[in-house]
């Protein structure tokens, strides 16, 4: 693949991804202490996410400002990213039945006074820190050049790292989830790339998974 100009650094590309990754690493750790899988990731996703926010808080700036001069292409891209997350959500429901980051229903029904904050952490906060670290990982690859091969490295690529730190290892549950899991990035990347702004993809994916989560939790 070719290289392109970038914006990034490799010190900002390598502090992203760490921060990012710290999420898996620490949730065996708390999760010790607060003997909860869902409060676990709750805590964990909305505070490291809103550390990658800051820390890469100019280029989130940047694909905002990208969605606010393009506004109506970013509208069409959202609604065709919300089309496609569905379809690869209903697609694994019902078929793959890979593994997803998803609310425990009675911990949710629990503990209403954090339902906010678990709807914040899995249906948004988790998107935009996906959409962040692949962004990051493709940052200095041509993709005008080479936008398929770009949508193909991500997800294969970064759909593997999220796999490997998100799924315990079961080797029939982490190949199902593996090609979810590189599914949702390869989409991730194609809406980034015809929309220019990774939040609108990563809009389109909170979208749904807010719906896949209300759905999970109320019935």
């Amino acid at each position: 693949m070719s290289i392109s100009k970038t914006t990034l650094t490799y010190k900002r590309i390598i502090l992203s991804m760490i921060i990012f990754f710290i999420i898996p690493l620490l949730f065996p750790v708390l999760n010790y202490f607060l003997n909860d899988e869902t409060i676990s990731y709750t805590c964990l996703i909305n505070v490291f996410t809103a550390i990658l926010m800051i820390y890469d808080y100019n280029l989130v700036a940047l694909h905002y400002n990208r969605i606010k001069r393009n506004f109506k292409e970013c509208l069409l891209y959202y609604l065709v990213g919300i089309i496609i997350f569905a379809l690869i959500f209903v697609f694994n429901h019902f078929l793959l039945h890979g593994s997803f980051l998803t609310i425990d229903p009675h911990i949710f029904k629990k503990y209403y006074g954090g339902a906010i904050l678990m709807l914040f952490a899995y249906c948004l906060m988790l998107p935009i820190a996906m959409s962040i670290c692949y962004k990051c990982l493709t940052d200095r690859l041509n993709i005008k050049s080479q936008e398929l091969m770009v949508i193909l490295f991500s997800g294969l690529f970064f759909g593997l790292l999220f796999t490997i730190a998100f799924v315990p290892y079961d080797i029939n549950l982490w190949i199902r989830s593996y090609i979810l899991n590189a599914l949702i990035t390869s989409v991730l990347s194609y809406i980034y790339n015809q929309s220019t702004s990774f939040l609108v993809s990563a809009l389109s994916l909170a979208t749904v998974l807010l719906v896949y989560n209300l759905i999970i939790i109320l019935l």
